[in-house]
């Protein structure tokens, strides 16, 4: 089932198990955090469209074949995490996999791509369906918008990404994780 029906059959039956009042303030405020999910729309899109253009493996093929390990794992941390940070990481994840699968160091490059999508997931406000919620109640508690979020998680991002690939680089020189040459 896609997520998308998983979710709406679920509310579909919540909105079943409710009372009429009830009910009607479940659709009042369904409608509210309807309008302020609108923005991930393009931002799906976008990636949908890079992702069918083939524009990922395009870039990957370039980065993987011209620079240094540990110049490429630290452009992967940095790339997944600012995608992680605007788009599902599930989605981030299945687009890095089939970029890295089959190059020789790939353990490397995936622990590149797991610890970037880690670090973006966390810093995101929509990287995730739990992180949405979240920011919904933040906004409604502390009246906090995106861009405000944006800004107030940015500076910790960056710090945590900078010492993420420091420790990655660390890691490749003290040959871990172990890269399986042999094919």
């Amino acid at each position: 089932i896609p997520t998308w029906a998983s979710t709406i059959s679920a509310g579909l039956v919540a909105l079943v198990a409710v009372r009429g009042n009830a009910r009607l303030a479940v659709l009042d405020n369904a409608w509210k955090d309807l309008k302020e999910a609108f923005f991930l729309l393009p931002l799906f899109g976008m990636i949908y469209l890079v992702k069918e253009l083939g524009l990922f493996e395009l870039a990957a093929a370039g980065l993987l074949s011209v620079l240094h390990p540990v110049a490429t794992a630290s452009v992967i941390l940095v790339g997944s995490t600012a995608f992680s940070a605007f788009s599902d990481n599930i989605a981030v994840m299945d687009i890095l996999t089939n970029i890295i699968a089959g190059h020789a160091e790939w353990p490397f490059f995936a622990l590149a791509a797991i610890v970037g999508t880690a670090v973006g997931g966390f810093a995101s406000p929509i990287a995730s369906v739990q992180a949405l919620i979240l920011a919904v109640l933040i906004r409604r508690v502390a009246a906090t918008g995106f861009w405000h979020w944006v800004r107030i998680a940015s500076v910790p991002l960056i710090i945590l990404t900078v010492v993420s690939a420091l420790l990655l680089g660390l890691m490749y020189l003290m040959g871990w994780p172990v890269v399986d040459t042999v094919r």
